[in-house]
């Protein structure tokens, strides 16, 4: 089974559009797709803090992700508020299932690069 295709966004942030510049070259994204966008109405207060959450966690989310980050918010809700004891094993599995298919599972997070600016610490000349 072949492997996944990574979203462009998220080869962006992760640099392998830098690393494998080939396999990104001839990609067309299209321009109509934006961004996440607010929570849905229908969310209750920790689902749309779940879904914030989510939506500061994972960057390269699009409105096309919505449906999985509304039920990624649903699940994660339920997880964090302390009913963990009532959800069932087969939820916290799609909660999951539903992380991993945003891309957000430990081994993708890993590949992210983030800059890593030291010079910026105000604290720093008191630690010499």
């Amino acid at each position: 089974m072949p492997r996944k295709r990574t979203p462009t966004e998220k080869a962006e942030i992760s640099g392998q559009a830098t690393h494998n510049k080939a396999r990104f070259a001839d990609r067309k994204q299209s321009k109509k797709v934006s961004s996440l966008g607010e929570p849905s109405a229908f969310l209750d207060e920790n689902e749309q803090a779940a879904f914030e959450g989510i939506r500061k966690i994972y960057p390269w989310l699009k409105e096309s992700d919505r449906i999985h980050v509304e039920m990624t918010s649903s699940l994660y809700a339920q997880f964090v508020s302390g009913a963990r004891a009532e959800m069932s094993l087969a939820a916290m599995n799609q909660l999951r299932l539903l992380i991993s298919a945003m891309g957000g599972n430990p081994s993708d997070i890993s590949k992210i690069t983030m800059d890593d600016d030291e010079s910026d610490d105000p604290a720093a000349k008191y630690f010499q």
